[in-house]
């Protein structure tokens, strides 16, 4: 039968001798447990002794050099932080593939504030550092440390550990660094990690063993460098310094959109920690033409920067960015891109794109700093290895849906043909469209100012078919190196007939059919020239000796001293195809219209003219279209950049001389007349001007014709002070009309003083 155990009562029978040493047994057991007690009581508070002493020990990170100069020993700073020492075999330092390599023991405790310099080989540090640093003694905690976790000079990290507990860390890049120059921190207050935290030295190559000389007392309120909105309902904000958790808690944001409704406020500011500048924080909403109100910024050193607002950058859309310079051609290749906009820009998805041959990439850098964020009219100059023959270049948004914001075309052919070569010499953009490019003017070229931008805003009309004249033709010029004279150029003349302006850019010539059956061609048009009517364009070839870089007018001026400052020239390298027997040249615009239509032939010239050698063509304006060609009359042969006319443009006569001047002059109008038409001219008004202190003066005007023949003496006699006009009707001294052709008019005053004037004039008959 089974024994009931919850009914039974057992009984337990002690001897009496075990009886009576019962109380001692308890007295023993009652001092064990109270020494046990204090046993743990001290234990408890020798773990908390300990356990104090060693949250207040601190180590950080000071100052590396991971790129020393020839001679010198890479080396690792540290400072000893908190209240208590530390002993130096308990710090271990690695980079990114070393074990832990623990410094080595000393009889001597670090202590707090003392600067710690590690490195691998202490003599040679001793060298380098009496002859870097003749008024500063060696550091007086130097340790040598074998082996060397080596500092990668292409990027590495470093980190220290205590007790094997790693306590802070870095990691650099190989642009952080410079050869012979450290890395110092700036605030041990702020992460070891931060790279913000980090710089080289405000000068010479670092500071060793003493104060960094980029740290100090920071009094600067953190400022914000930009807002983006990088998905549409996520906003990044940027920092100029780094901020802590706590730092970002405090801020208070809101944010106000276009439309009636007020700021929204916002919350929840996440610090990203791979940065500590850069913040984000979601918006409830997608929302257009946002701005950012910040309050409450504060950094970790207790500066509070004022209430500010910002607005938020947005991804570009197409047409809002503009390559606007390229260089094909130089010592250091280039893409100039504008801001072309008011609207705040984030570049962090724009990409660049050429052919032939590349892969996408950013135009800017797109890490944790606001580098990528621009403003309306912003310039940005991207480098970048280009093919000298030509490129497509296509900027475009990716991620997302990829849009192409802008995109150009750019080839050798549209090198400005005055230049020898194309050297150094960029592309600047002037116009809209993808081909729209000339030859910058000026070298060295001129990233980061956008030179072209007034010629890209200018609205060119369809051109107008015959919208201009072929007006004067120099096609046998003078170049004699032993006359003493400056040589002539071939060139030709074109006059805007019509009533609207006319853009010349990209025109082009055309003469004859050659033998293949086609028309050789010529392009003009280079520069963004646009011909107001009644203006004249001179197309000139420059002569061998003479520089594309030389202003074009002065080229013209030297054989020309009467071309105007304000020419307006087409200046080629290349022959004009002008031939002594005469030709027929047209003028196109870029989209083949025809401008202009015209001949020419050495029959053209005035019968007196037995050879056209150094003069030109000249078709005279008559007020009702132009003349049949005839001989120039100016001095040198030819007027380029001037259109002549037979009636004075002015009203009425001449304009009567300043009498303050004090000079003697004289001056004639018009230069070329009709005596048998009244309403074209029928004579010309010759002007002399005396001035009021020379008194009465002796004075001779005479015609004289080409073989310096007078053929009449229109006035001898003497003159007093003021303004004398003369007329000639194109007669000579016998009342005959002269025959049609250049003539000169010498106007001599001597007594006191001799003065010669020496005016051309054509006389012109139907």
């Amino acid at each position: 039968m089974t024994p009931d155990l919850d009914r039974r009562m057992v009984t337990v029978a002690v001897p009496g001798t075990y009886r009576r040493l019962w109380p001692a047994v308890l007295q023993l057991a009652a001092i064990c447990s109270a020494v046990l007690l204090a046993s743990l009581l001290i234990t408890s508070a020798v773990l908390r002794s300990a356990l104090a002493q060693e949250s207040s020990a601190r180590v950080h990170l000071n100052e590396f050099m991971a790129a020393p100069e020839v001679g010198a020993p890479e080396y690792v700073e540290m400072i000893i932080g908190g209240t208590h020492p530390v002993a130096p075999d308990r710090l271990a330092l690695r980079d990114a593939t070393s074990a832990w390599r623990p410094l080595p023991t000393e009889p001597t405790a670090l202590l707090p504030g003392d600067f710690v310099v590690v490195t691998p080989d202490t003599a040679q540090f001793r060298i380098w550092y009496q002859a870097a640093f003749p008024s500063h003694p060696p550091p007086p905690r130097l340790v040598e440390l074998r082996p060397w976790p080596a500092l990668n000079n292409g990027g590495d990290s470093l980190a220290v550990s205590l007790d094997g507990q790693q306590i802070e860390h870095l990691g650099y890049l190989s642009s952080q660094i410079e050869r012979g120059r450290s890395l110092e921190r700036r605030q041990t207050a702020l992460p070891a990690h931060a790279w913000i935290n980090w710089s080289l030295p405000g000068s010479g190559v670092g500071s060793p063993g003493f104060k960094n000389s980029v740290s100090g007392v920071d009094a600067t309120p953190p400022a914000v460098l930009g807002v983006e909105l990088m998905d549409s309902t996520t906003l990044r904000i940027f920092f100029s310094e780094p901020l802590l958790e706590d730092d970002t808690r405090r801020i208070r944001a809101s944010l106000s959109a276009e439309g009636p409704s007020g700021p929204v406020t916002l919350s929840g500011l996440t610090l990203e920690p791979d940065a500590f500048t850069a913040a984000h924080v979601q918006i409830p909403a997608p929302l257009s033409d946002l701005t950012l109100h910040l309050a409450g910024l504060r950094d970790p050193s207790g500066n509070e920067a004022e209430p500010s607002s910002h607005p938020v950058h947005v991804r570009p859309a197409p047409g809002e960015l503009l390559i606007t310079e390229v260089m094909l051609r130089g010592n250091s290749d280039f893409v100039e891109i504008l801001a072309d906009t008011e609207r705040y820009l984030s570049l962090r998805d724009v990409v660049l794109t050429r052919s032939p041959g590349s892969l996408p990439e950013h135009i800017t850098d797109t890490g944790s700093t606001a580098a990528h964020l621009v403003t309306p009219g912003r310039i940005l100059v991207h480098e970048a290895t280009l093919p000298a023959t030509g490129v497509t270049l296509l900027l475009s948004v990716s991620g997302g849906a990829p849009s192409v914001i802008d995109s150009v075309r750019i080839s050798s052919d549209m090198e400005d043909a005055r230049f020898r070569q194309h050297t150094d010499r960029s592309f600047v953009r002037i116009g809209m469209g993808p081909t729209d490019w000339a030859s910058s003017l000026s070298t060295p070229s001129s990233p980061g100012r956008d030179t072209a931008a007034a010629s890209r805003h200018v609205v060119h009309a369809e051109p107008t078919p015959h919208a201009l004249t072929l007006t004067e033709v120099l096609y046998d010029p003078v170049t004699d190196p032993g006359d003493g004279l400056a040589d002539q150029v071939e060139f030709l003349e074109w006059t805007n007939s019509s009533p609207n302006p006319v853009s010349l850019f990209g025109a082009f010539m055309t003469w004859d059919i050659n033998e293949r059956g086609t028309s050789d061609t010529l392009r003009l048009g280079y520069q963004p020239v646009l011909l107001a009517p009644g203006e004249s364009v001179t197309a000139f070839r420059l002569a061998s000796h003479q520089s594309g870089e030389d202003d074009p007018v002065r080229l013209l001026q030297q054989p020309w001293p009467h071309t105007p400052e304000g020419a307006i020239t087409l200046p080629v390298r290349k022959a004009l195809g002008l031939v002594n027997t005469g030709r027929t040249i047209t003028l196109h615009a870029r989209d083949h219209t025809v401008l202009a239509h015209g001949s020419y032939s050495p029959k053209d010239h005035h019968a007196a003219v037995t050879s056209g050698k150094g003069r030109s063509l000249v078709r005279l304006e008559t007020g009702h279209g132009f003349a049949p060609w005839t001989t120039s009359t100016f001095p040198g042969g030819a007027s380029p950049g001037l259109v002549e006319r037979t009636t004075d443009p002015r009203p009425g006569a001449p304009d009567t001389p300043d009498p303050n001047t004090g000079q003697t002059t004289a001056d004639l109008s018009p230069r070329s007349f009709y005596p048998d038409d009244p309403e074209l001219g029928g004579r010309t008004l010759i002007r002399v001007h005396v001035p009021v202190e020379k008194g009465p003066r002796l004075a001779r005007v005479q015609i004289r014709d080409l073989h310096a023949h007078v053929v009449r003496t229109v006035s001898r006699g003497l003159l007093v002070q003021g303004t004398h006009l003369f007329a000639w009707d194109g007669r000579g001294d016998d009342g005959s009309a002269l025959p049609s052709g250049p003539y000169i008019v010498e106007i001599r005053i001597t007594s006191p003083g001799d003065h010669a004037f020496l005016l051309p004039v054509a006389v012109l008959r139907r």
